[in-house]
């Protein structure tokens, strides 16, 4: 029995001493000082360091085409590099509901002035666009694209920029659950029926949904209405956006979306009728990639600055309403 003990003693002991030299790989020691990466036992670090490698190896094979003239966009590590597709769906993905209202007619859009429709716009350049902001506990990608365009009215009405607060709507919102069954215009809805969203500053985003602290005195604005549209074309799109920042719901469930990095994003995969995302549109324009003349949509997204181009993509335009681009459209006022 002693000698059974010793030999159980060694046996483990040459685990560890083969677990501690795995996890020598720079890379992910690198990753994981840099996201500030633990984990709850050597078991779990060791399926997550899989995982990553897997990604790392996606990624690298990608990005060996971009220099090749062979993609459009690079993709990068990120802090979602140690999770699978799955689980990162499972994580911020959103499943969408449609209201019971009538959807605006893009026909019926009428935009504020008769200038010419220029061939690109920036929003955030006019000072229309707070800084990227990250959702963590709650999924809500539709309260933080809404309060977006929020925002963008806010600067245009009153000419001042004011970041407006998500947590308020996350936290107030009634009966509205945003964080697992989102609807276009819960954050619109809820400013109506609120009379107003407080500011950022005086109520900030936390890492936990807790009681309602709304406070009628620190309200950043109120909307008089909403308006969604479907089914757009993405010259009907173009003519709103030149108009304002407006909220978009799109197919994000690729792995190259989820790790994208820079340049211009295109996804012959993705579908146009089952959104997982809603992002703001916040511009349009046109570049040269890879020798391609690429034209494409400025999104705003809700994951931290450590994604994507500071937090933004650049997603191709007029490409057969990629990913669900322009069917559904929604906008304040």
């Amino acid at each position: 029995m002693k000698y059974f003990a010793v030999f159980v003693a060694c046996f483990l002991a040459l685990i560890v001493s083969s677990w501690a030299g795995h996890t020598k790989n720079p890379q992910w020691e690198a990753w994981k000082k840099e996201h500030s990466k633990f984990y709850e036992s050597q078991y779990v670090e060791k399926i997550k360091q899989r995982t990553f490698m897997a990604n790392l190896k996606r990624i690298q094979a990608h990005n060996q085409k971009y220099d090749l003239g062979l993609k459009t966009f690079r993709v990068k590590l990120n802090k979602f590099a140690d999770m699978t597709l799955e689980e990162f769906s499972k994580t911020y993905a959103n499943t969408f509901e449609r209201k019971n209202k009538a959807p605006m007619n893009g026909k019926d859009w009428k935009r504020s002035n008769d200038d010419p429709i220029p061939d690109s716009i920036d929003w955030r350049a006019l000072g229309y666009v707070t800084d990227v902001k990250e959702m963590k506990f709650c999924a809500a990608s539709h309260v933080f694209a809404e309060v977006a365009m929020l925002e963008a009215l806010e600067a245009r009405i009153r000419g001042s920029l004011i970041p407006l607060s998500e947590q308020n709507v996350i936290e107030c919102a009634g009966k509205i659950n945003v964080c697992t069954n989102g609807s276009v215009g819960d954050t619109y809805d809820y400013v109506l029926m609120n009379d107003g969203i407080d500011t950022a500053d005086s109520y900030p985003n936390t890492d936990q949904i807790q009681q309602c602290q709304y406070d009628k005195s620190n309200i950043g604005i109120w909307v008089r209405s909403w308006a969604e549209m479907w089914g757009l074309n993405e010259t009907v799109l173009q003519e709103v956006v030149a108009d304002t920042p407006v909220t978009a719901l799109i197919d994000s469930s690729s792995w190259e979306f989820m790790f994208y990095s820079d340049g211009v994003y295109t996804d012959d995969k993705c579908v146009t009728d089952q959104p997982s995302l809603a992002v703001a549109i916040v511009g349009y324009g046109n570049m040269t990639v890879n020798n391609q003349d690429t034209k494409h949509w400025i999104l705003k997204n809700a994951w931290g600055t450590s994604w994507g181009i500071d937090g933004y993509m650049l997603f191709a335009r007029e490409r057969k309403n990629q990913c669900g681009i322009s069917s559904d459209i929604s906008l304040a006022c």
